[in-house]
């Protein structure tokens, strides 16, 4: 029966290293891949564009709200100057 232990284990070890080598050679043979239509570079994902013309819109506000939140403390601030003046 050793002999048959053997003998599997050595099919399992060959059956692992053409797997190995299968493996190597495809990796090495695969080509990088190409945009959608063979054009390369740009790919368009409307959803994706979506997404960061909503979250754009968001910031622009925020910097807008930030903006008036500086604009009413210069105000309180001229307003303090001035009556500390008086």
């Amino acid at each position: 029966m050793p002999a048959a232990h053997d003998r599997s284990a050595c099919s399992r070890h060959i059956a692992h290293s053409l797997l190995l080598t299968v493996t190597v050679a495809v990796l090495n043979w695969a080509e990088p891949v190409q945009a959608q239509f063979g054009l390369g570079g740009i790919v368009y994902d409307p959803s994706n564009y979506a997404q960061n013309v909503l979250t754009a819109a968001r910031t622009l506000e925020q910097i807008n709200n930030q903006i008036r939140m500086l604009q009413n403390q210069a105000a309180q601030l001229l307003k303090l100057a001035s009556a500390l003046v008086v």
